[in-house]
Order: structure tokens, then sequence, then C-alpha cells
């Protein structure tokens, strides 16, 4: 780790309750990171702290918040796109050298406290460099704006929040693994959605047990994501009963698996079923060739990326994640703050997300037991009071559990804590 620095290590304690001038980078993309650092950034702003979101892109959950020129409509939230530009050596992209500019640049002219960045690889090399750029200050680097912490640099602390892949995936790559655990642990603080990623993160890149690791569930905003109503009446059995899924179409999310299923469930019911597929990704081609050759076309919906499932799953009965891996879950997620059951892998963090037992939400099975998440779909068709139940238990869970401004104060009070304790650089 860095050697210690009497100015960087020397920190006026900011009032418990003044409003933070936080940094959020997250890759603009629909996946879980993107989407969690998003809606962080919105709900802190409207609580009124100074947001600055910068990414090489504008989010997909906040195009509706920015015009056309990509400057944000929301109060407290500015939108900061970093200057990526084409590199002149094949396979070396700038991104990462881009960021710790952008970061170092912004601190500089607005006196950010905090810089939370979403998925470790590269972002945490990235706050790493931006730290260096602001310890070592040239003549381009003229102080401006308004005062800052110290008298003679601008300070920002940095928190970096794993989300999956960055830890067992390519976080654990060879050619990088040395790299991301060292400017990880030259963090402020780090963060994980739940208790299956902490372990990983110990685990798999071998970072020190002394080093803390904050568990901080993702979050749902339950007012958007809400039951559409119930669904009873003489025409409750005349529609299609609808599974519905929802990812990158990646291989890992097993949606050749998804298929399966529903052409089993299609089997074995004289109920009218449908499944609509969310998303985008290398497999779609190949999923969509799948459905055309089982015959399934007239009853399989592409619907390709959405900026929400709100409206997919109001049209749901069950969500299907039958995924190789996950980290957390947060499709899962949102669908049971909808009222909607979900059948899934029981993987990674998906147990602490869906509950089995007396409490139900959804039904757990072993990767790839098709059959089994089949027959789990079946259960809930030919026992419609149990689904009901089913469903009210999942909207109830997530009500005491992954309720947004819960998860918010808890990220408040992370950044009040680090910026409140002296930073000791000495520790390798």
């Amino acid at each position: 780790m860095p050697a210690p620095d009497d100015a960087r290590s020397s920190l006026v304690k900011p009032p418990d309750e003044r409003p933070l001038r936080i940094a959020l980078t997250c890759y603009p993309t629909m996946g879980g990171s993107g989407v969690i650092a998003t809606e962080l950034g919105l709900a802190l702003a409207e609580r009124g702290h100074q947001v600055h979101m910068v990414c090489a892109d504008v989010p997909e959950r906040l195009r509706a918040h920015v015009n056309e020129k990509k400057e944000s409509q929301h109060p407290g939230l500015l939108f900061h796109q970093v200057p990526v530009e084409e590199y002149l050596l094949p396979n070396m992209g700038s991104y990462p050298l881009a960021l710790a500019v952008c970061l170092a640049q912004i601190t500089r002219e607005q006196g950010l406290d905090i810089w939370h960045l979403h998925y470790g690889v590269p972002h945490a090399v990235s706050a790493f460099l931006g730290q260096a750029l602001l310890a070592q200050p040239t003549a381009l680097a003229t102080p401006v704006g308004p005062p800052f912490p110290s008298p003679t640099r601008p300070l920002a602390r940095s928190v970096v929040t794993l989300h999956g892949t960055d830890v067992t995936g390519v976080g654990q790559s060879p050619s990088l693994r040395e790299i991301h655990r060292f400017s990880l642990m030259a963090c402020d603080a780090l963060t994980v959605p739940s208790q299956f990623l902490r372990h990983a993160a110990y685990d798999l890149l071998q970072l020190p047990r002394e080093l803390p690791i904050s568990v901080i569930p993702n979050f749902v905003n339950t007012k958007v994501f809400a039951p559409a109503g119930p669904r009873s009446g003489s025409n409750a059995d005349a529609r299609p009963f609808t599974l519905c899924h929802a990812s990158n179409f990646r291989p890992l999310k097993r949606i050749e698996d998804v298929i399966a299923i529903f052409a089993a469930v299609k089997r074995q019911t004289a109920r009218s079923v449908r499944l609509l597929l969310i998303g985008e990704g290398p497999e779609r081609p190949r999923m969509e060739a799948l459905v055309t050759s089982l015959g399934l076309s007239g009853d399989v919906q592409f619907r390709g990326a959405q900026p929400t499932l709100t409206a997919s799953l109001h049209e749901s009965d069950v969500f299907l994640l039958p995924s190789q891996s996950e980290s957390f879950g947060l499709a899962a997620l949102e669908a049971l703050s909808c009222g909607v059951p979900v059948v899934a892998s029981r993987v990674g963090g998906l147990p602490e997300v869906i509950a089995e037992g007396p409490e139900e939400t959804g039904f757990l099975f072993p990767v790839g037991d098709v059959a089994g998440m089949a027959g789990g779909i079946l259960v809930l068709i030919a026992d419609p009071q149990r689904h009901a139940h089913m469903a009210q238990r999942a909207r109830e869970a997530v009500l005491a559990r992954f309720q947004q401004s819960q998860r918010i104060a808890d990220y408040e009070a992370l950044y009040r804590r680090i910026l409140a304790t002296s930073r000791d650089l000495s520790a390798a």
C-alpha cells in the first residue's frame, strides 16, 4: 500500500449532518451493479447530498433523468462523462486511466468527500491512481471552487462495492488478481451485497481476514416495484400463466434451461402458459433459434432490454432465475417486490434473497435441475391459494429487509464513519 502522507492522513471531520459530495462510478449497462449505483445516486440526491455520476456513458437507469445533451435534470445530481478516447495501441483501452484523471479533476473542482465505485475491475485501480494524482498536485492541477478539508490538497475517500464476477470471475484472473487485490486493499472501505460474496472475496482474492468488508444488501424501490393488484375472479384462469426471465443473456444465466423449464411446464399442464424473456446479450440469437426449433415461438416473447422490469413483472406469475452463479440476484428481488414468486438455482447469494420453508417466497433447486424447477412451477399452477400466499410473503419480505431507505442509511453511515476516521496508509 502507499506510504503514509500527513496531508492525506489529517482530515477535518465534517459535521455529522452536513450534505456530502459524492462521486458514483459504474458501468453504463443494465447489469445489477449499474442499476444499484444509479438508484443509490438518485436516492442520495433526494436526501440532499451533492451526487456526481462519473461514467463512460449515461447509465441505463439514469437515462430518464438526463436530456439529449446528457445533462442531468435531477436536482442535486450531475452527470460527468469520462472522456474515453480511442487508444493508439491495440487492446489498450484508456478508460481506467481517463476515469482516474476525471475523478481527480472533479475532486479538485468540487471538493468531493467520497468516491463510491461499483464493480472492482478496473474501478479500484482507477481510484488508487486518482488518489495518487491528488497527492502529487502539479501546475495543471490548481484547486478552484469550494474550500477543501485540507488547506493544501483536496481529499476524497474511496469505497468499492464488489458485485460478483469482479470476485468470482475476472477479478481472480491470473493476469489481474495481484493488482486487483492490491488496489482493493488501498481503498478506505469495501462492501458486498451478500454474505456469500464476502466469503468469496476473502477466499478467492486472498484478502486478509482483518480487512473489513461490509455486507450491505442490494435494495429496491418498493414504490416503483409494487404488485399490480389481485388477479382473482372469473377471468383469472383464462389468461396465460406467465413465466418471466430477465438477464444479460450470457452463458452463466443458463437461458437454455429457462426455455427447457418452460417447455416441460407446457407439456404437463392444461393451463395456457407463456414465457417473457427480457434482455439482450450474446446468447439471444441462439436462444431464438432454439425456441423456433422447439415450436414455441407462439408462446415465447423476446422483449429485448427494458429500462425497468415493472411492466413485465406485472404480467408475470413466476420469475425464473436458473443461473450458474449469482452473487445476489437483483432481478429476483425486483420480482419479489412486485409479489412475483421466484424459482431459481440454490447458488451464491440467492438463498439470502429467496426464502424457503414456512415463510417461502419461492423455490430453490440445484443448478441444472430442469425437472425440479418445472415441478415447482406446476405446483403453483395447480394450487392458486399457495401461489397467492407465496406472492404476499414475497412482498412482505422485501418490505421488511430490502427497502431502499434502509440501505441508503447504511451507505450514509459508512461514508460518515470513514470520513470521521483518520486515514492510516502505513499498513500493507
